[in-house]
């Protein structure tokens, strides 16, 4: 059977595109209609509209770009410049980073179960800021790992990252489950099992990064769902097996279900551009160069804040609630209360930023979720108001941990998206290893009546993290203040 053909009329020369090329998902960026080569059958013709030479051209031309020989770079074929914002490789690849998300920051954000657990029995004679070290020092090591998978994910894509990443993960948290000191526990929990995360969760969200542009929030938040999603379920999975069976059985069994989640990820992830192979990086245009453009360098401050303050509310609601008489089953549950709303904050906000602009979103959730901390946080005490505050908080954090990654998104080249997500999620890093023990700091040194202190620091850290990604928007607007940006 004679290949299919897609004919495009217009008022320029006729281009035809058979099946032994590339789809014709790439030309939508000059007001042009675009239609998928799956899509054509024989015969059939297809009108695009608007400046067509170049975007017809472009479609004639190899699917890959090439290394140049003079400048050591990639250059990209008019086709990778273009994500296609559909197709079901795009798809798939969102539901494998879904279930990614889940099974590394799934074990983020069951900090405060785990925290309580350590807390109350196997590390009792500790202070709360000291355990803080144990999940701050993962979570820190898990961000902080993407200036390095980022560069490496550009040459050689996700796969040889992911697999290993895979193996170092599930064996960290397994290490985990026989722990019984606290050294043992920053060695398996945040080193360990660390490690393995950042190879697993970085290369998953430049992958899907990729594969969006005009949907690129949407795509961004339903992969960090995943997170939340982990969220609710472990900390259900580790109280009911606790219960029964211990911390040990109960930790391993986190183990398997993030190993199957997490095979499923590397079997679906796949990169839209070719990785170039092995190539030398230049460490300057790499991590410098991009932050003499004071729009990314303003990004990433308030990225940096938002990471500071938005899990500390994360991490000590569990004691929180125990503190106003929750028992321990119902204060284990607020993590998954909490997460279960950030699922729906993360993904409805994602789909409304690309409408609204991802900055305009940016800045909205973050000054939304400090306000609440500060007026919503600090007055609450019976069961019915906290439960209410974590449903509301859990939503619009939810926005504020995803939307940022979708803006810096938006200001960098394709090509760079991986390093550059990367050396922002680093600096983020020191955000999220300073806020939680500086909250634990807080409570210990006397406010914990009604938990003001990490209220208000918590909601200083949102505001101001909202406040720099305004002033970004700003300067990447020239001062358009309500342009969809």
């Amino acid at each position: 059977m004679a290949a299919s053909k897609a004919v495009i009329e217009s008022t320029e020369p006729k281009f035809t595109l058979n099946e032994s090329q590339h789809e014709l998902d790439a030309i939508d960026e000059k007001n042009c209609s675009v239609v998928n080569i799956t899509d054509i059958q024989d015969g059939e013709s297809y009108e695009v509209e608007g400046e067509l030479e170049e975007d017809l051209k472009a479609v004639t031309q190899p699917a890959y770009g090439y290394v140049s020989p003079d400048s050591n770079e990639y250059i990209l074929s008019p086709h990778e410049k273009y994500p296609p914002d559909r197709g079901w490789r795009a798809w798939i690849c969102v539901l494998g980073a879904y279930f990614g998300t889940m099974s590394t920051f799934g074990l983020v954000n069951v900090m405060g179960v785990f925290s309580e657990y350590y807390k109350t029995y196997l590390l009792k004679d500790y202070s709360s800021s000291a355990i803080a070290w144990i999940t701050s020092i993962e979570t820190f090591v898990i961000v902080f790992g993407a200036i390095l998978v980022g560069p490496l994910y550009d040459i050689y894509g996700p796969k040889p990252l992911m697999i290993p990443g895979t193996i170092i993960m599930v064996l960290g948290v397994m290490m985990t489950s026989i722990c019984t000191q606290y050294w043992q526990l920053i060695l398996a929990q945040s080193l360990c099992t660390a490690c393995g995360a950042t190879l697993l969760f970085n290369p998953v969200l430049s992958s899907v990064s990729g594969w969006f542009q005009r949907k690129r929030a949407a795509a961004i938040g339903i992969t960090t769902a995943g997170a939340s999603t982990g969220g609710v379920i472990l900390p259900i999975l580790f109280r009911r097996i606790q219960a029964r069976s211990g911390f040990g059985w109960a930790v391993r069994s986190m183990g398997f279900f993030v190993l199957g989640l997490a095979i499923v990820t590397n079997l679906c992830i796949t990169s839209r551009v070719r990785p170039p192979g092995k190539r030398q990086v230049n460490l300057r245009d790499t991590y410098v160069k991009p932050f003499a453009w004071l729009p990314f360098t303003l990004t990433s401050i308030g990225a940096i804040l938002i990471m500071t303050g938005a899990y500390v509310p994360v991490n000590y609601l569990n004691s929180f609630g125990r503190y106003h008489g929750f028992s321990a089953d119902l204060s284990a549950y607020l993590s998954s209360v909490l997460n279960g709303a950030s699922t729906l904050g993360r993904i409805l906000p994602g789909v409304l930023a690309d409408k609204v602009g991802r900055f305009n979103m940016f800045t909205v959730a973050s000054w939304i979720t400090g306000t609440l901390a500060i007026a919503f946080w600090i007055p609450i005490h019976t069961e019915s108001q906290i439960l209410a505050f974590t449903v509301v908080y859990g939503f619009v954090s939810g926005a504020s941990l995803t939307v940022w990654q979708a803006a810096v998104a938006e200001i960098s080249p394709l090509r760079e998206l991986g390093a550059r997500l990367g050396a922002v999620n680093a600096l983020t890093a020191f955000g999220t290893l300073a806020g939680i023990p500086i909250g634990g700091a807080i409570l210990d040194s006397g406010s914990r009546e009604k938990y003001w202190g990490i209220a208000i620091f918590t909601g200083i850290c949102m505001i101001g993290g909202g406040c720099f990604g305004w002033w970004a928007k700003l300067l990447v607007t020239h001062g358009e203040w309500l342009s969809k940006k």
